[in-house]
């Protein structure tokens, strides 16, 4: 990418074994991937004044209208009704799009389809 980012499986770099991660949920596994790429890190402040943190990834997003944290600080934690905690968020995520949950399971797929055909077998 022009951008630097890194396209890097985090099966290939991390020293866990593949058993001990799939025993994790998936949000545990996406943000260790996400924690190894170099270009995350360009998300990790709010880079204008208004940015929200997602609460899957941890980095930042810039919220449209329809997110209830739209127009607060970007260290707000309030989202109105005396509510703290936000489940549906609605904006644009400061990670570049190759670092994104979807990438990340594309690629895991990718990798498990090359398997298979170094085997040269059916698959099933």
């Amino acid at each position: 990418d022009s951008d630097g980012t890194s396209t890097t499986n985090m099966n290939s770099s991390s020293s866990q074994t593949k058993q001990q991660q799939m025993s994790w949920g998936m949000t545990q596994w996406y943000r260790m991937w996400l924690a190894e790429q170099p270009n995350a890190t360009a998300a990790s402040k709010p880079i204008e004044e208004g940015d929200q943190v997602n609460q899957f990834s941890k980095y930042f997003f810039r919220p449209d209208p329809l997110d209830k944290k739209y127009g607060l600080p970007s260290d707000s934690d309030y989202i109105g009704d005396g509510k703290y905690k936000q489940n549906d968020q609605h904006g644009m995520n400061r990670l570049h799009h190759s670092l994104s949950c979807t990438a990340q399971q594309t690629l895991d797929a990718l990798e498990a389809l090359e398997r298979l055909t170094e085997d040269d077998k059916p698959f099933s």
